[in-house]
């Protein structure tokens, strides 16, 4: 009897645990379960219209600046510029930016991995291909690397031609507003 019970604790708490990394839209936080370094959310959204992801992206992270990055797990200048987002991402810890990168033609598993391996944390989204032509057609996305910067009120302020390394004085000056 006790051996039973003692069985059933085991495998209840490993549910709770698997269930703790899985959340409502296939969301799924990295320091829930699987690393306690990094504040890392992977979110995939199958289903959704590109417009309603990007209103989505705004009304999560009301009242913060929104730093977006496009990129690709196949784009060698989109990986060499992540040490450079790491970097931003740090200058900013604890202020109000939101960190937010779209995987753009990519394979789910190598994306997930990618992010694993480059251990960068912020809000991760994964586009199908349908969702990735549809970002490409709604920006008129020419390339990726790809940035956006949009301001405290939801604005975008400015698009493609920034690259991290040039966002910290613009992050500043919209936090000062």
């Amino acid at each position: 009897m006790k051996k039973n019970i003692f069985i059933s604790a085991i495998i209840g708490f490993i549910l709770i645990m698997l269930n703790v990394s899985t959340k409502a839209n296939n969301e799924i936080s990295f320091t829930d379960w699987f690393t306690e370094s990094i504040d890392t959310v992977l979110i995939k959204m199958e289903d959704r219209l590109v417009k309603d992801l990007l209103d989505d992206i705004i009304s999560r992270n009301k009242g913060k600046v929104i730093y977006i990055d496009c990129w690709a797990t196949w784009c060698s200048p989109c990986l060499a510029e992540m040490p450079n987002s790491k970097t931003l991402m740090q200058e900013f810890k604890g202020k109000d930016v939101a960190f937010v990168f779209l995987c753009l033609n990519s394979q789910e598993d190598v994306w997930r991995s990618t992010i694993d391996s480059l251990k960068i944390e912020g809000q991760h989204f994964f586009l199908t291909k349908k969702q990735s032509n549809d970002l490409r057609f709604l920006l008129k996305l020419q390339g990726i690397p790809y940035y956006i910067l949009y301001n405290k009120d939801g604005a975008v302020l400015e698009q493609p031609t920034l690259r991290p390394s040039m966002m910290k004085d613009k992050i500043n000056k919209l936090l000062n507003m």
